[in-house]
């Protein structure tokens, strides 16, 4: 490959080459010794004991002058048989931010290197002068160790150093969405076969290359572009490139690629452009399905097994969460559930299978939705590591962050992804299905729940982005109406334990407007601030401030809806984002006796009250439904569990919580719920509420199109950055449309061809809007004469450049084109006809993008009785004689200077059996028409001069 340079040019933190070294010694102060008995072994090196819980040891205090941003590593080589269980270092003097937890120190035998980058911490910044070193946090516990320093990294060191490479891939990352690109490419869209990415550039220096990154190559690492093409031009530039290709072997899916703009100098590229991703991937589902939303808010989480089931309709449910480990699905060896993704076989664990199904089924059997939360393991053998753990998790963690760092682990992640929602998004719900995709849990709290190593928020939101938009590219082929969802705690502008949730949407929503916005919704666990405390409403660490609020828990829910009701969180600028709470309940107690469960079942009925009255949110999937011993002491189900059994969780009798959800939301709510406003200490659930002050509503707008008078399916309504298509009385729905004063337009294709051109239209509340697809109205066909038939209309568009006018005969099966007509016409004569033979005409308006279908069919006949009819033409002075006739017929013309005209003779089905041109008439003007027509009924027809008389004959 192509060594390439980094893309911009950044202040990072670096040692610039020539640096010098500085390496200050750390001795320790035997005296500080704390639970600790020291040893001091005369060759430098100390044996340390403890003896008692958090021990620890200080080092001499260091006056050598040193910069804290160029020495930051604390260093030190140690003995330890059996390692340690846990290292911090506190800085400062101690105390409680200023100190890292390094975690376990590994056993070894021989004297082993151990480094600390003290730039982990926040609060390494100054020259500090004080260490303290804790030793384990035990008794029993023994080091030997030499020769600590606090010292500047090695250039080696620096270049390896995983936190220094985070910290640059951070600043990197924070200036290149921070550059204002004049270049951009502004769609990319994906269809079965193709991708299509459209540019713009300002202006075109000819080293201008179109540049591909890989869903596995980070945004910070441009020497990974493997491909590029030479932009020409400026404006409008469509490059239509493969989706399918080949990696060393492995086949690889473009739908999950991004594309930038590069300059070239050499070997090396430099970004000219954001990133962007596919924005458009309507063409590449293989289904459809409309977007579809909760009959009511209700739901409960960790759902599944048939006692489950037999509470969907006692309890009214209609939304649900079920976990998936992805390690239990994959099988490492042949199943009979074999699939094929991106030309590989994959096997498919069926048991597992098999639970799902049987979840899934009950589900869509009672309208209930389903939203999967994708869990990857931290654990396992070391191949389903390999194949499904990032690289960079840390074991200390409960979950990994997807690997979507490698071309294997992304295709084995995109495969289990692309098996489920190909197997829980059919038509006939075979096995159930599955609408809404949780991508890994409380991702805030990342070094529990979705470890990815330790990283800066920038890198690790850039990294989860990835994960996000995997699922979301491979359900969409399936369903395109599946969404995918950032899953947070509770907490909000300050973090639990890594980030804060509002910084990380925050800058999600950065990441999506420049680098191609996708339909990521929020599942937000709005749980107390205490979750041992049922008084959620007595919460003291929130306010009411969106900014500054600490956390968002019942009591100040209402922030949740603000936030996603702003301008700035709107998908695509125009609908407003999902939101479910996916995990949240209040806690009965362990002991079971009646005041504990009427206390959870007052903080149900509070949580239920002030979560529902909320516009934006969609469902509350209550956790759990029955009680489980296995976390961490918390009792939060709707059920006791049977405390007896080995299994953390068996459904054993109902809460009385259980009787509040039930009625939540119906006719019984007010009456149920009455018993916990004495609780609660409120006489009115009104008391309990805060301000609803989001910028824009959601609206429901519905389309309802028809044509030829008749409902018009299977068509295409672009609307509001989505497309939906018509699938039952000419009908589709689009929700969550954002109320804007501004303008948005709708625009009706068939297939790739528009058929209604863009239309203005401004959203305020809920609407419907009524669409006749009929390039006009009334049209009709009317016999002028034995040759021509007139068609007319009525001219009911405004945007057309023209019509096409077609027409076929009773004995043709296709429809030809007869004229172009010109715009705002009415009508259109057709004549050179014949007589007796049925026409049909449709026509369809045209402009430079718009072809329309077709109007109704008009259709007229020209037969005998319309051409001649009983009213039979009569031009004084012709005569057609005798009549009834006994062979011989005679037409003469008493006009003695009227030298030509024509004889017609026509039987009656129109046929036209003579024609005789008469071109230099005799004195008398009278003709014998010849040869005599058989017996029978005939119409004789004679011209000149324009006019005509037709007279129907009798030939005996």
């Amino acid at each position: 490959m192509l060594k390439k340079s980094l893309i911009l040019i950044f202040a990072v933190l670096s040692i610039a080459k020539g640096y010098s070294q500085t390496s200050i010694p750390l001795t320790l102060n035997t005296a500080t010794a704390t639970r600790i008995n020291v040893v001091n072994n005369g060759d430098g090196s100390f044996y340390l004991t403890t003896n008692g819980a958090d021990p620890y040891i200080s080092v001499n205090d260091i006056s050598t002058f040193f910069d804290y941003n160029s020495t930051f590593y604390i260093s030190f080589d140690y003995i330890s048989t059996a390692g340690l269980d846990d290292l911090t270092i506190f800085y400062g003097p101690a105390s409680p931010d200023r100190k890292i937890s390094v975690g376990a120190v590994p056993p070894s035998s021989t004297y082993k290197s151990f480094i600390v980058n003290m730039k982990r911490s926040a609060n390494w910044n100054t020259n500090f002068t004080k260490f303290r070193f804790d030793f384990g946090t035990t008794a029993g516990q023994s080091i030997q160790i030499k020769n600590i320093t606090l010292r500047t990294p090695t250039s080696a060191e620096y270049n390896t150093d995983p936190f220094i490479i985070d910290q640059q891939n951070s600043t990197f990352f924070k200036n290149y969405l921070s550059t204002n690109f004049t270049n951009t490419i502004s769609k990319v869209a994906v269809n079965q076969t193709s991708v299509t990415i459209d540019s713009k550039l300002a202006s075109n220096p000819g080293n201008l290359y179109l540049c591909e990154l890989r869903m596995f190559n980070p945004i910070f690492k441009p020497e990974d572009i493997v491909f590029s093409t030479l932009l020409t031009g400026t404006n409008n530039i469509k490059t239509v490139l493969d989706r399918a290709i080949t990696i060393n072997g492995e086949g690889y899916d473009r739908i999950y690629s991004r594309w930038v703009i590069a300059e070239k100098t050499g070997s090396s590229y430099t970004y000219k452009s954001y990133a962007h991703f596919a924005d458009d991937v309507y063409d590449a589902a293989i289904n459809y399905f409309p977007e579809v939303k909760p009959e009511n808010k209700k739901g409960v989480g960790g759902f599944g097994g048939t006692q489950a089931a037999a509470d969907l309709v006692p309890l009214g449910l209609k939304s649900v969460t079920s976990n998936i480990v992805y390690s239990n699905v994959l099988s490492l060896t042949p199943t009979s559930l074999p699939f094929i993704f991106n030309g590989k076989t994959y096997y498919i664990n069926p048991t597992t299978i098999a639970n799902f199904d049987a979840t899934y089924k009950a589900c869509a059997a009672t309208n209930t939705i389903v939203s999967v939360i994708i869990l990857i393991p931290i654990g396992g053998s070391q191949q389903i590591k390999d194949i499904f753990r990032h690289p960079d998790a840390e074991s200390t963690g409960t979950y990994s962050m997807a690997n979507v760092a490698s071309l294997n682990g992304l295709n084995y992640y995109a495969a289990i992804t692309a098996f489920l929602a190909d197997r829980y998004s059919r038509p006939d719900n075979l096995y159930g299905k599955v609408t809404n995709w949780i991508i890994h849990n409380e991702v805030d709290a990342g070094s529990v729940w979705t470890n990815a190593g330790q990283k800066s928020m920038e890198t690790y939101m850039e990294l989860y982005d990835r994960s996000m938009r995997s699922v979301y590219y491979t359900i969409r082929k399936y369903n395109p109406a599946a969404k995918v969802f950032y899953s947070s705690t509770h907490y909000w502008a300050s973090p639990v334990v890594d980030y804060a949730p509002k910084e990380m949407l925050n800058l999600l929503l950065d990441m999506s407007k420049k680098q191609g916005d996708y339909e990521w919704g929020l599942a937000y666990h709005p749980y107390p601030e205490n979750l041992f405390n049922f008084e959620t409403w007595k919460d003291t660490k929130i306010n009411l401030n969106l900014t500054t609020s600490p956390l968002i828990t019942p009591k100040n829910i209402e922030l949740i809806d603000t936030w996603l009701r702003q301008k700035t969180s709107l998908y695509k600028g125009l609908k407003v984002r999902s939101l479910m709470f996916s995990e949240q309940g209040i806690h009965a107690g362990a002991n079971y006796d009646v005041t504990t469960f009427n206390n959870q079942a007052a903080g149900v009925a509070y949580m239920w009250k002030k979560f529902n009255r909320l516009p934006s949110l969609e469902a509350i999937q209550h956790h759990r439904r029955v009680d489980n011993t296995g976390e961490g002491g918390l009792y939060l189900g709707l059920w006791t569990t049977d405390k007896t059994s080995s299994s953390p969780e068996v459904q054993n009798t109902k809460k009385p919580s259980w009787n509040v959800w039930q009625a939540a939301g119906t006719a019984n709510e007010e009456n149920a719920f009455a018993f916990a406003l004495p609780i609660i200490g409120v006489t009115s659930w009104d008391q309990t509420f805060n301000p609803l002050v989001g910028e824009v509503n959601l609206c429901k707008v519905d389309f309802n199109l028809i044509s030829r008078s008749a409902v018009k399916n299977n068509v295409n309504i672009y609307f509001n950055g989505e497309s939906h298509k018509t699938e039952t009385a000419g009908a589709a729905t689009f929700f969550n449309v954002a109320s804007l004063s501004s303008t948005r337009t709708y625009q009706i294709k068939d297939g790739a061809q528009v058929i209604w051109p863009s239309v203005e239209t401004t959203i305020a509340a809920d609407q419907t809007i009524n669409v006749n697809l009929d390039p006009v109205n009334n049209l009709t066909a009317t016999p002028q004469s034995s040759t021509s038939i007139k068609i007319d209309w009525q001219d009911i568009t405004n945007f057309e450049k023209g019509y096409v006018l077609e027409y076929k005969t009773s004995d043709q099966t296709d429809f030809t084109k007869l004229a172009d007509i010109a715009a705002n016409a009415t009508s259109y004569l057709n004549t050179g006809l014949i007589t007796a033979k049925t026409y049909q005409y449709r026509l369809y308006a045209v402009n430079d993008t718009v072809k329309t279908l077709y109007s109704a069919i008009a259709e007229a006949k020209i037969d005998l009785n319309t051409a001649i009819g009983d009213n039979i033409e009569y031009k004084a002075g012709i005569k057609v004689f005798p009549n009834p006739s006994e062979g011989d017929i005679y037409v003469n013309i008493e006009d003695k200077t009227v030298k030509k005209f024509n004889i017609k003779l026509f039987d009656l089905a129109g046929n036209q059996l003579q024609s005789i041109d008469v071109k230099n008439a005799s004195a008398a003007n009278e003709i014998n028409i010849s040869p005599k027509p058989v017996s029978g009924v005939y119409v004789v027809q004679v011209s000149y001069n324009g006019s005509s008389t037709r007279v129907k004959i009798l030939v005996k």
